[in-house]
């Protein structure tokens, strides 16, 4: 049965002539055609899904979000700041927690559009039985006791803040536990990851980070440039992370993070997180949960298990599609700078409903049940302890 999005009137609907709008959602479950389950012998999926149901699974960066079906709804589902959550696909999938992206999706990064969409997603989020809005480690542990979904809110870029660090203070009063310092591009805070230079951090970056790290709120350097992610790792004086990447050892693009980067951010105490987007990993025309999987064991072999998670980044529907339209609309965000198109989708690992295929790749991998558990979730469990409480 096709799932519908009502989306009701607001003043942009109105002005361009309509009153409501229907938008026709893609499955949460067998988007391709049908889920796609890794087969292993029987002592294995055994001993695999035994793990995966016992152990708190966590991802790092998640989009618990449903994508329209149609890309010609893209632009209007971005403005409406409505995105439905995808609570059928992450129970299917045995998600006990996630930090998710919000006020990034249409990715205008502006405080009045931050606002929006935190109240109207933590709105509909509170209406499912299901979900709890989570701020600390607690909420986790419950989540998993009462087979519930703990979703932490996450800021992809400070631009928002603009020049004012109270509004720092503003995002954590609403929520907003954990913030990227920018997305690809240079903003007040440093240099982003695709940029033509480097600079790092501003002052007022390092402004920044001080008051994150008084509140309690988790540094991520994802889309920072190399130069800002070392930095950012010698200025805080807590834990940061890369919440969604992989490894340039494994695949060597601008988006991946460098050896460099990846000790530093050890250095604190952190974690990085494995990416598993299609075309972000690899440039294959086949690409399947393996790929993400080699970028976790080079991760694991350079800065140890204790300082690696899924950081998945991941969403239900086309996120080609979605990359395309992104690059189309905000050209300036970076994305075309090193991504290909050359996989339809990461075979295995299409959407986060099929996350369990993660637990059963490490069970082949040689991996014991201490650090697939580590791995899945006590990380960023432990991390977010450390930082929340």
């Amino acid at each position: 049965m096709q799932l519908l999005l009502r989306v009701w009137s607001s003043a942009l609907y109105e002005t361009k002539g309509y009153a409501c709008m229907s938008v026709q959602l893609v499955k949460q479950i067998g988007r391709i055609g049908r889920e796609v389950i890794l087969e292993l012998p029987p002592d294995q999926e055994e001993l695999a899904m035994d793990i995966h149901n016992h152990a708190v699974v966590f991802d790092l960066h998640l989009h618990g979000v449903v994508l329209p079906e149609h890309e010609e709804d893209y632009d209007a589902w971005l403005e409406a700041h409505r995105f439905p959550f995808a609570y059928e696909g992450l129970k299917h999938a045995g998600v006990n927690a996630f930090i998710d992206g919000f006020a990034s999706m249409a990715h205008t990064w502006r405080l009045e559009d931050a606002v929006k969409e935190i109240g109207l997603r933590w709105c509909d989020m509170d209406r499912q039985p299901g979900v709890i809005s989570a701020k600390k480690a607690e909420d986790v542990i419950r989540a998993k006791r009462e087979a519930k979904i703990a979703v932490f809110m996450t800021i992809e870029s400070s631009e928002q803040i603009g020049n004012d660090l109270d509004n720092i203070d503003l995002l954590y009063g609403l929520g907003v536990r954990s913030m990227g310092l920018t997305y690809n591009k240079r903003n007040l805070v440093c240099d982003g990851r695709t940029e033509r230079t480097d600079c790092g951090l501003s002052d007022f970056g390092i402004s920044v980070i001080e008051r994150m790290n008084e509140l309690g709120m988790i540094v991520d350097a994802t889309h920072a440039g190399v130069k800002a992610t070392i930095e950012a790792a010698q200025f805080s004086k807590a834990p940061i992370i890369v919440s969604h990447t992989g490894a340039f050892g494994v695949f060597k693009t601008k988006r991946m993070a460098t050896d460099e980067e990846l000790k530093a951010v050890a250095s604190t105490g952190g974690l990085i997180g494995i990416h598993s987007g299609v075309n972000v990993l690899s440039d294959a025309k086949v690409q399947t949960v393996e790929v993400m999987v080699d970028h976790i064991d080079y991760c694991v072999n350079l800065i140890g298990i204790d300082h690696v998670c899924i950081g998945s980044d991941n969403y239900f529907g086309d996120k080609n599609a979605m990359h395309e339209h992104s690059i189309k609309k905000h050209a300036a965000d970076g994305l075309q700078k090193y991504l290909s198109f050359n996989a339809p989708y990461m075979k295995g690992i299409e959407n986060p409903s099929e996350w369990k295929n993660i637990t059963r790749v490490l069970i082949t991998r040689g991996y014991k049940r201490e650090s697939i558990e580590k791995l899945i979730g006590g990380n960023a469990l432990r991390l977010v302890k450390e930082m929340l409480g």
